[in-house]
């Protein structure tokens, strides 16, 4: 099963932005999710450290507490979202090219 991914603030929270309070009935919704074996990972764009901190507060099992990606990776370059920079696996090779050149 593919995991879902749950942003923080603004939808676990009732700001975006952070300094939010959290919506109870949001957070009761992803713990019945993750009991009934969705996978789920929440993530923020204010980064790792807030994203963990959050769960941990909010006692919520997910598989991974992430900040939002500044880059992805994909063999599908049709990935859009909110201006994420998008690179096909030939970008790895080209990084492994240029940190063999520097090395």
């Amino acid at each position: 099963m593919l995991p879902i991914y749950i942003d923080i603030d603004g939808t676990l929270t009732d700001q975006p932005g952070g300094k939010g309070e959290i919506i109870k009935s949001r957070i009761a919704m992803v713990k019945r999710m993750i009991k009934a074996g969705q996978p789920v990972v929440i993530w923020s764009a204010a980064g790792c450290i807030y994203a963990k901190e959050f769960v941990k507060a909010n006692g919520i099992d997910a598989i991974a507490a992430i900040g939002k990606p500044k880059l992805c990776i994909d063999d599908m370059k049709s990935i859009k979202w909110n201006g994420l920079k998008v690179r096909t696996p030939g970008y790895i090779d080209v990084l492994d090219a240029l940190d063999s050149f520097n090395g």
